[in-house]
């Protein structure tokens, strides 16, 4: 038997569930069982949930909701330890479909931010608002905070962040380049 464990559903957009939903009728033509477990960092009432809803996916999918009082107190006191260009800068990062490298990051930013990026990264791992993955990859480390830090950005800017994006290391992923295109406006790419 294969168990995926899913974070941050809470997160997924249309082209996240219909991968899903691909994945769930391949589990269910194939004679290795599959079992998939979707845990939420918020609340039930996303797309994700409505998708779960569904009386086919049942018996397939789990669903986790944790508890996020705690975690919601460790994000706020993780944004108040932020410099205000730290902020910025990571307002920035959270367009990156996939763990991103520093210098796509720094692609993202204006000249003055770019800097503050570097400079502040190991402080920034260190104090738990990003995590490594693998040697030089980075990702925001919980999917609360992701939220809280996307809320920041307006739609003009992330339109502009995702069209930047197109460009960066993670666009040769298929589903993160789609991903980017369709937040970005611009599907011809």
């Amino acid at each position: 038997p294969i168990l995926l464990c899913l974070e941050n559903v809470q997160l997924a957009d249309e082209l996240s569930i219909s991968a899903l939903q691909l994945l769930n009728r391949y589990a269910r033509s194939k004679r290795v069982p599959l079992r998939i477990c979707a845990i939420a960092g918020s609340g039930p009432d996303t797309q994700f949930d409505k998708f779960l809803n569904n009386p086919d996916l049942r018996s397939e999918w789990r669903i986790t909701h944790f508890n996020n009082a705690s975690e919601a107190n460790e994000v706020e006191r993780l944004l108040a330890g932020l410099t205000a260009d730290q902020r910025t800068a990571l307002e920035a990062a959270t367009v990156f479909a996939l763990p991103f490298s520093l210098s796509d990051w720094q692609s993202l930013l204006p000249d003055q931010l770019r800097s503050t990026a570097d400079s502040a990264v190991e402080e920034l791992v260190t104090r738990g608002v990003l995590r490594r993955v693998g040697e030089d990859r980075l990702q925001i480390a919980y999917g609360e905070l992701l939220d809280a830090l996307s809320r920041g950005l307006n739609a003009e800017q992330r339109k502009t962040l995702h069209a930047q994006s197109l460009v960066s290391d993670e666009s040769v992923d298929a589903f993160a380049a789609a991903w980017h295109a369709a937040e970005g406006d611009c599907s011809d790419q």
